[in-house]
């Protein structure tokens, strides 16, 4: 009796802890089909490890983020002013604007007439 509870803990372990500790199991997701497993969606692989989308999604991150999203995994929605502009990497930057103060005035080069 004692030794089934054994078994059955030491199953349970093993079951609960595959693929734990082991960093280029995770975030791997089985593929219809086959016995290999890449990527889950949102992630790409990096040097053997699946690693969460920046700025992108989709498989293998192949895929810009929408309009007014950014992050991992476009998962955050920009809340941008007027001054601002959604970057698909880390949200909401200041639009630079080239001032008219800073701009040098244009010389134009006339024809002298004969």
């Amino acid at each position: 009796m004692a030794a089934g509870r054994v078994v059955l803990l030491f199953t349970l372990f093993f079951h609960h802890t595959k693929g734990q500790g082991n960093e280029s199991d995770i975030n791997r997701c089985p593929q219809l089909g086959s016995d290999e497993n890449r990527c889950c969606l949102g992630y790409r692989e990096i040097n053997g490890t699946c690693t969460e989308c920046v700025g992108f999604n989709g498989e293998g991150c192949k895929f810009r983020c929408p309009p007014f999203y950014f992050g991992l995994r476009c998962s955050q929605k920009c809340n941008c002013t007027t001054y601002q502009q959604c970057n698909q990497f880390v949200g909401c930057l200041p639009i630079l604007v080239e001032g008219s103060s800073r701009q040098k005035p244009a010389h134009k080069i006339g024809r002298q007439q004969l």
